[in-house]
């Protein structure tokens, strides 16, 4: 049985990492060309435009492929006449799959599967759709973050402690093998995600990865003879995360080859099953809320769709106490009148507020911001990285700090200007 603290600390820290963190990521190691090429992560917004980018590498220059018309014919297709995308039937043109918000291809999809009745041409062929993406989606994806961890994500986490937590919103495996580096962390995610009764009490106070949207690396079996079938299984194996997922999608209960990712898709008509494994990590997530002293919310955007991540983080007004301390990493998040902005001043209101332009910024200058309050805290987890000397991180423009605006006041003007990341531009 895993040991439990003797005091429950009300002063630990938790890490929320959204699209930005992965789009925004210093990945390592990158050991193919292709890797190379696809070192960069797609943004929600700009999806398929920034998916189909590919970087500089010794057989070729920086260009645009549609790898999805190779994959996926039939999809690609469909995208193509829904979104009226006419000068593709005459050739390749990238820039007019600009604006192609992944969110609204998946809605689409799901609100025509919903509008037709169960076996009829019309909802197979949504249904069909629907299928194609997600398997191209992690296909895709496991490409550009397998194996793979992040050198700002490992300089942050470094400075945890083994009680603070932390939040994924992505699917990809970046925070995965990031947390892998520390042996505690990754037993306590495989036990989480190997608890055939999930019981909340058992992790309340123990530093966890919750990924609240599923994972790549999350397998269900889809054989509903077998006694796993619908079950997640995490891609784990003697306690080692599965670097080839090829071989992790053969069920261990029934050998079906058949097993597909879990994740949740980005759409506005998303559910959360009451019951399920995804469920309860979800209260899980609620039920920690009272024990952090410090959110801080690394590319996360809150999209106006994600009502449960909202309805999470706005459960802070009903902890006696302290609100806690607020601290974002995102460019949008130093332009006042960005939609970023704005919600983040609407949740938390009232809340103390940290603002860093970009993952590097909050590594060189920001983690500071996570030491304990007493003499007596835990001590952080260490890294086996080598930080960035004083001289570097004093000559690094410094991040703001204001409180949250009031309902009769407004932000200050920040101090720091958004950066522009190498690659084509993207949306955190």
């Amino acid at each position: 049985m895993s040991k439990q603290p003797t005091k429950p600390s009300r002063d630990r820290v938790l890490l929320v990492l959204g699209a930005g963190a992965s789009i925004g990521a210093s990945k390592y190691p990158i050991q193919s060309s292709i890797q190379e090429a696809m070192a960069k992560m797609p943004s929600g917004e700009n999806f398929f435009r920034d998916l189909f980018w590919q970087g500089k590498t010794q057989a070729h220059g920086p260009r645009h492929l549609n790898s999805l018309s190779v994959l996926c014919p039939g999809l690609n297709d469909t995208i193509v006449r829904v979104w009226g995308l006419d000068k593709e039937l005459e050739g390749w043109e990238p820039e007019q799959w600009t604006g192609i918000n992944i969110e609204d291809v998946f809605t689409f999809f799901d609100v025509g599967s919903s509008m037709y009745a169960r076996g009829t041409d019309y909802q197979r062929g949504f249904r069909a759709n629907t299928r194609a993406l997600e398997s191209f989606i992690t296909s895709t994806l496991a490409v550009r973050s397998e194996g793979m961890h992040c050198e700002h994500l490992m300089h942050v986490m470094s400075s945890l402690s083994a009680s603070d937590s932390i939040i994924s919103f992505n699917w990809d495996t970046l925070a995965d093998f990031t947390v892998a580096i520390w042996r505690e962390r990754l037993e306590t995610y495989v036990e989480l995600m190997g608890a055939k009764r999930l019981r909340i009490g058992s992790f309340l106070h123990r530093g966890v990865l919750l990924k609240l949207h599923g994972s790549l690396n999350w397998i269900v079996c889809r054989n509903k003879r077998c006694a796993l079938h619908g079950r997640i299984r995490l891609a784990v194996r003697d306690c080692k995360l599965l670097q080839q997922m090829d071989g992790a999608y053969t069920c261990p209960g029934c050998g079906s080859h058949r097993g597909r990712p879990f994740i949740v898709p980005p759409s506005s008509q998303k559910l959360i099953t009451p019951g399920t494994t995804l469920h309860k990590l979800w209260l899980l997530a609620r039920a920690q809320l009272p024990f952090f002293s410090k959110l801080v919310f690394i590319g996360y955007s809150f999209p106006v769709t994600d009502f449960y991540s909202e309805w999470l983080f706005r459960q802070i007004y009903f902890i006696q106490g302290k609100l806690p301390e607020i601290i974002v990493v995102n460019p949008e998040i130093m332009k006042p009148r960005s939609a970023v902005s704005r919600r983040y001043l609407r949740i938390f209101r009232g809340c103390t507020m940290h603002k860093f332009a970009s993952l590097e910024h909050f590594r060189d200058d920001g983690l500071k911001l996570l030491e304990k309050s007493g003499s007596a805290g835990e001590q952080a987890l260490g890294s086996p990285a080598a930080r960035t000397s004083t001289k570097e991180r004093s000559a690094r423009t410094l991040a703001t700090t204001e409180p949250a605006a009031s309902p009769n006041g407004g932000p200050a003007k920040p101090l720091l200007s958004s950066g522009q990341a190498e690659g084509p531009p993207s949306v955190s």
